[in-house]
């Protein structure tokens, strides 16, 4: 008999799929992987004629969706999260936080049990490094007191080095703006910018992340080395090489039940944005466990 699971995705689609026929394929191409969560970033013009465009892409996937709003002289591409209503009761949904793009938050019981999870889809700043710690330590708050937080985002950053992913060599991005927006100043040289992923997972706190790199760990325990693929950007190349700039993570509850991590890298992806699509498996049962 093979486990319950719960499949998560976490995907940025550039602006929306920015035509029908391309917002279509996007659809299409999570209809098939049967997602019972969403995380979606960049959803312009999706709250338009009373929500028109975020609910036509729930009732087609067969999910309820839920999403911040555009704020005005800020980021104009929203995100949002969308939940399976046969697997979970909807206890809540919210805008948190003052950055440049508010995270939403749809808070979550696993039906039939008493187990609470806070979804959380963010899009990071992509040109202030300072915004983007300030919106990082804003998500680790909503963690705080032990609450089960799942993450998926776009952190327009990078993940702390490891052998597995040494930092981007910055001689090779040949687009000073974007160089100016993902570097940080540190030990008085220009680096790459980990600041979120430090923060997210503990990197400086002598103890245990209040977060857990999804990826890093289905590579790191699960032997599933692939997780650890780049995700963005699938089609500019003045920018350097892609990096895992798009990452998923979970308190270590949630965690503890990840199954495996998947990254959809494939010419049908490319073809309707430049971000790659993380997929993550959970184990059902061990998700439904009471936290101790």
């Amino acid at each position: 008999m093979s486990m319950p699971l719960m499949r998560a995705v976490s995907w940025n689609v550039k602006d929306n799929g920015r035509t029908g026929a391309i917002r279509q394929a996007a659809w299409d191409q999570l209809a098939d992987i049967k997602p019972n969560i969403v995380f979606r970033q960049e959803l312009p013009g999706a709250h338009l004629g009373g929500y028109r465009g975020l609910h036509a892409a729930a009732n087609f996937l067969g999910l309820r969706a839920f999403m911040c709003l555009p704020q005005p002289a800020r980021g104009q591409r929203p995100v949002g999260v969308m939940v399976d209503p046969d697997l979970f009761e909807v206890l809540a949904d919210e805008e948190h936080g003052q950055g440049w793009k508010p995270v939403c938050v749809v808070t979550v019981r696993l039906l039939g049990t008493e187990r609470v999870l806070r979804l959380v889809s963010g899009h990071l700043c992509h040109n202030d490094p300072l915004t983007r710690a300030t919106e990082t330590r804003g998500i680790t708050d909503l963690a705080d007191h032990g609450q089960s937080v799942l993450v998926g985002m776009d952190a327009n950053s990078y993940p702390t080095p490891s052998p597995r992913e040494p930092l981007p060599d910055l001689q090779v991005i040949a687009d000073s703006v974007h160089f100016e927006h993902r570097t940080i100043e540190r030990g008085g040289r220009r680096v790459p910018d980990t600041v979120p992923d430090e923060i997210l997972t503990g990197t400086h706190f002598p103890g245990p992340g209040r977060f857990v790199d999804l990826a890093r760990r289905a590579a790191d325990d699960l032997g599933q080395p692939n997780a650890l693929t780049p995700t963005a950007s699938l089609t500019r190349r003045d920018q350097g090489p892609p990096q895992r700039i798009d990452r998923m993570y979970g308190t270590p509850d949630v965690a503890s039940a990840l199954v495996s991590v998947r990254v959809d890298t494939g010419p049908e992806v490319s073809s309707v944005t430049d971000h790659a699509r993380l997929v993550a498996d959970f184990d059902l049962d061990i998700l439904s466990r009471p936290v101790a």
